[in-house]
C-alpha cells in the first residue's frame, strides 16, 4: 500500500520498513520487492549489493522473477563480478518456470556463445519457448536461425 500509494499517501520509507520486516521473515515477494527498490533507488540510495543480497534470498527459494533479476545482475556484472555461467544457471531456473524473458536471454546467450560454446540448437530451443510465451523478438530470432540451418 505504501509503495504504490493506494488508499494512502505513497511513502517509500514506510514501504521499505514493512518490506524489510516481511523479507527478514523469509517472504519471497517482499525480498524481491526490496531488491527492486534498492536497484532503482526509490526512497533510498541505490545499492546494488543490498539488491543482490535480497534477490539471492528470494531466488534460492525458487522465486522465478528473483531468479531472472539475479541472472541479469550476473550477466551485466552489477555490483558483482560478471559471471555468464551463474547467469545461465539462474536464467535456466527462471526459464524452466515459464519465464519468457529468461528463455529469450538464454537464446541470446547460446546464439552468441557468451560464456559457453555457441550452440544454435539450444538457442533455437529457447527462442522457440520464448516465442510461444509471447516474445516477438524470440520468434524473429528463431526464424533467422531456422533459415540459416
Amino acid at each position: 500500500m505504501y509503495y504504490h500509494g493506494k488508499s494512502i499517501k505513497q511513502d517509500y520509507l514506510q514501504a521499505i520498513q514493512w518490506f524489510k520486516k516481511a523479507a527478514n521473515q523469509g517472504h519471497i515477494m517482499a525480498q524481491n520487492n526490496l531488491a527492486l527498490i534498492y536497484t532503482r533507488g526509490e526512497g533510498i540510495q541505490q545499492d546494488y549489493q543490498q539488491a543482490f543480497k535480497w534477490l539471492q534470498k528470494a531466488a534460492e527459494q525458487g522465486h522465478a522473477p528473483a531468479q531472472y533479476n539475479l541472472a541479469l545482475m550476473y550477466y551485466h556484472g552489477k555490483s558483482i563480478k560478471q559471471d555468464y555461467l551463474q547467469a545461465i544457471q539462474w536464467f535456466e531456473k527462471a526459464a524452466n518456470q515459464g519465464g519468457a524473458f529468461a528463455q529469450y536471454n538464454l537464446g541470446v546467450i547460446y546464439a552468441n556463445g557468451e560464456g559457453i560454446q555457441q550452440d544454435y540448437y539450444q538457442a533455437m530451443k529457447w527462442f522457440q519457448k520464448a516465442c510461444e510465451n509471447g516474445i516477438q523478438m524470440a520468434c524473429d530470432n528463431y526464424r533467422v536461425l531456422e533459415t540459416a540451418q
